[in-house]
């Protein structure tokens, strides 16, 4: 099996030239909370060596298109591909406070 480095495929640090040297956290982890219809509740995690380094929440408006520091653009495009593919799949959001049930 052949492993390839990809700047958008995990932690870029050390394997991918457009990595920040000074960045302080190596990835973002985002998950849906839940769909308000006109703003979106993420939970986001910043890791660095693989461990977290911080922790939060975020709104996101359905209109936000970006700007911001890097974590409200990562933010933002987390936002814009959960609302193109629950758009795409029919799928209904879930509701503030309740998990989407098991299929």
């Amino acid at each position: 099996m052949v492993s390839t480095d990809y700047c958008n495929n995990g932690y870029g640090r050390g394997h991918c030239e457009f990595f920040p040297t000074e960045a302080e956290a190596d990835a973002f982890r985002f998950h849906l909370i839940a769909d308000h219809g006109d703003r979106l509740e993420i939970q986001y995690v910043l890791e660095k060596a693989c461990w977290p380094i911080e922790h939060g929440l975020v709104n996101i408006a359905a209109d936000e298109v970006g700007g911001g520091d890097i974590l409200r653009q990562q933010a933002v495009s987390f936002a814009a591909s959960y609302r193109r593919r629950s758009m795409s799949t029919g799928s209904p959001a879930p509701e503030a406070g309740k998990q989407p049930a098991a299929g």
